[in-house]
């Protein structure tokens, strides 16, 4: 599972030191909608057969045998613009983001009102990077088709990987009202209503993913993370329980609920879960770090000490070793105390 959250909400749940046993030591795959496949139909011609073998191992996940029998297509019918198109496609998905666009500009030449190859050509740029070629591409595919929710909703996720998300908000929304039923667009939508900071409105946006998607573990882990942002820990701990429910060998999604259990002074099971999520990932200093930290708030001294050295033995980043470095030396200086006689 990607790891969306980044790692600034630990800090907005665990501050840096605290009195000893008072308070707990206090962010592409984007989910994206895909254009709908062709109905199969009985094969007719040689395009036909070419065209449904080839869809055929794309819905299979053979990326390589659909360029091959599109490989055939072109050789066969090299005016042919649909088989450019869809060995772009094919390509796209095979991760040769050059290639899928060197296909579908040949694709245009041939026929330069195919919305579908503009789609595909955009989303090749998205997933090379080229957020603002993709939305021109998308421009045309909605100006050409615009009934094509899929087109609205891509365009709306360039546009966020952009950083423009009331573009992208107005993308989604407008894919939402042609498919209402598309929880990847939820979840997108939601996601640039995050980066936007409407996190009410992300959650919401979540939450009807969910709905439509209840076993979809990224909505579950982004559902956590609103409601972090809106104070809610309660509802975040039960999205992180959900998470662990679906990931149980992902160390994330033990992480993550790990971290809102301390929020709530939980220690023991905010303990257990980092615990188990290092079972998982011990290569995790952060995990190290503020199990160490929720440690110390516990007042065991000793097990926060083993864990800010093995983190400082570790990579952090400047800010995380600083933060080490200093709540180590409290915990030293705890260690030191000599306990004060009774009267």
């Amino acid at each position: 599972m990607r790891r969306f959250l980044q790692m600034g909400l630990a800090w907005t749940l665990i501050a840096s030191p605290m009195p000893v046993g008072a308070t707990t030591p206090a962010d592409n795959t984007t989910i994206s909608a895909t254009a709908p496949a062709t109905p199969v139909q009985p094969a007719t011609t040689a395009a036909d057969a070419y065209r449904q073998t080839g869809e055929a191992k794309i819905k299979a996940n053979d990326f390589s045998g659909a360029v091959a029998t599109f490989n055939q297509w072109v050789a066969a019918e090299p005016q042919n613009a649909q088989a450019w198109q869809m060995r772009g496609r094919a390509k796209d998905d095979a991760d040769d983001y050059p290639g899928a666009i060197a296909d579908c500009d040949q694709a245009l030449k041939l026929d330069p009102t195919d919305a579908t190859a503009y789609y595909w050509r955009g989303r090749a740029k998205d997933d090379a990077g080229d957020y603002a070629g993709a939305v021109v591409d998308y421009n045309h595919a909605v100006e050409l088709e615009p009934k094509n929710a899929d087109a609205w909703a891509d365009r709306g996720m360039a546009k966020n990987d952009a950083g423009d998300y009331a573009g992208s908000i107005a993308d989604l929304s407008h894919s939402l009202q042609l498919d209402p039923k598309n929880a990847a667009a939820w979840y997108d939508r939601g996601r640039a209503k995050e980066n936007a900071t409407d996190y009410a409105g992300a959650l919401a946006d979540f939450n009807e993913c969910l709905e439509l998607d209840p076993t979809n573990p990224d909505a579950y882990l982004q559902a956590g993370g609103s409601n972090i942002k809106i104070k809610d820990y309660v509802s975040a701990e039960a999205d992180f329980n959900h998470l662990v429910e679906l990931e149980p060998n992902d160390a994330d999604a033990w992480y993550y609920r790990a971290l809102v259990k301390s929020r709530t002074h939980d220690f023991s099971g905010a303990i257990a879960d980092f615990t188990q999520s290092l079972k998982l990932d011990p290569a995790n200093a952060e995990a190290y770090l503020t199990r160490g930290m929720v440690k110390f708030g516990a007042a065991d001294f000793v097990g926060a000490q083993a864990d800010l050295t093995q983190a400082l033995d570790m990579h952090l980043n400047l800010d995380e070793a600083d933060n080490a470095r200093k709540l180590l030396a409290l915990v030293k200086m705890e260690t030191q105390k000599k306990p004060i006689a009774p009267n």
